[in-house]
Protein backbone atom coordinates (compact mmCIF):
# COMPACT_ATOMS: atom_id res chain seq x y z
CA UNK A 1 0.00 0.00 0.00
CA UNK A 2 1.44 3.40 -0.78
CA UNK A 3 0.38 6.36 0.66
CA UNK A 4 0.56 9.94 -0.46
CA UNK A 5 1.17 13.22 1.50
CA UNK A 6 0.79 16.88 1.20
CA UNK A 7 3.23 18.85 3.54
CA UNK A 8 2.73 22.18 4.17
CA UNK A 9 4.22 24.73 6.17
CA UNK A 10 2.75 26.01 9.39
CA UNK A 11 3.15 29.76 10.35
CA UNK A 12 0.32 31.72 13.16
CA UNK A 13 0.53 35.42 12.74
CA UNK A 14 -1.89 37.42 14.83
CA UNK A 15 -2.06 40.80 12.50
CA UNK A 16 -5.49 41.80 13.57
CA UNK A 17 -4.99 45.38 11.74
CA UNK A 18 -3.95 44.31 8.40
CA UNK A 19 -4.23 41.28 5.71
CA UNK A 20 -1.36 40.13 4.26
CA UNK A 21 -1.32 39.17 0.63
CA UNK A 22 0.25 36.37 -0.25
CA UNK A 23 2.98 38.53 -2.45
CA UNK A 24 3.35 39.87 1.48
CA UNK A 25 3.53 36.70 3.12
CA UNK A 26 6.11 35.49 0.27
CA UNK A 27 8.39 38.16 1.26
CA UNK A 28 7.79 37.93 5.26
CA UNK A 29 9.07 34.32 5.32
CA UNK A 30 11.88 35.27 2.84
CA UNK A 31 13.33 37.64 5.31
CA UNK A 32 15.65 37.04 8.25
CA UNK A 33 12.69 38.35 10.23
CA UNK A 34 10.22 35.04 9.51
CA UNK A 35 8.42 34.16 12.16
CA UNK A 36 9.42 30.67 13.97
CA UNK A 37 8.03 27.52 13.27
CA UNK A 38 5.63 26.46 16.68
CA UNK A 39 7.59 24.13 19.04
CA UNK A 40 5.64 21.02 18.36
CA UNK A 41 6.49 20.95 14.69
CA UNK A 42 9.60 20.19 16.01
CA UNK A 43 9.71 16.44 15.81
CA UNK A 44 8.47 16.46 12.43
CA UNK A 45 10.64 19.07 10.48
CA UNK A 46 13.51 18.55 8.23
CA UNK A 47 16.37 19.42 9.25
Amino acid sequence: MRHTFTVLSYYKEWTPTKRLTDAEWKQKLDSPAAPPPPDWLAPILAK
